[in-house]
């Protein structure tokens, strides 16, 4: 964990092709970093790293692309960058840390967001109250649209 942040790790590269060389696992790492800041906030941060790059982690030899580690754990390589599997592991992680000492907001927010609650301590209840807010106006904002259609 660095500076309170789960780290999430992608390594990948371009991926040649007829129509020429096309930076796909590079696009799905910047959707799934969208996905886990929707889920997690400033809990979990996702880092892409092309496999040709200077700065690129190590991992294990005969490893396929992509690689997809949490806390410097390899969790999946040579399959399709699954976010079920990803979230799993992050909450399994939270958990293991000790993050799981207080339920309040989490637990309400987790049935909103329809996933398995994960307990947080006070340093991540004020993401899950934000999440909270801003879904709760969501509803509100789609409720009076229909009340004004109706």
């Amino acid at each position: 964990m660095n500076n309170s942040s789960i780290c999430l790790e992608i390594i990948a590269a371009p991926i040649a092709c007829k129509d020429g060389i096309k930076d796909s696992w590079r696009e799905v790492a910047e959707w799934l970093a969208g996905q886990i800041k929707a889920r997690y906030g400033d809990l979990a941060q996702v880092n892409y790293f092309d496999l040709f790059d200077p700065n690129c982690p190590a991992f294990p030899s005969g490893a396929q692309l992509p690689i997809v580690k949490v806390e410097g754990r390899v969790i999946s390589n040579g399959e399709k960058i699954s976010l079920p599997l990803i979230c799993k592991e992050i909450d399994g992680f939270i958990r293991h840390e000790g993050l799981d000492t207080e339920m309040g907001t989490s637990h309400l927010c987790s049935k909103i967001m329809r996933y398995n609650p994960v307990k947080v301590t006070s340093n991540a209840k004020f993401f899950y109250k934000e999440v909270l807010l801003n879904q709760l106006n969501s509803l509100k904002q789609s409720l009076f649209t229909l009340i004004a259609y109706w």
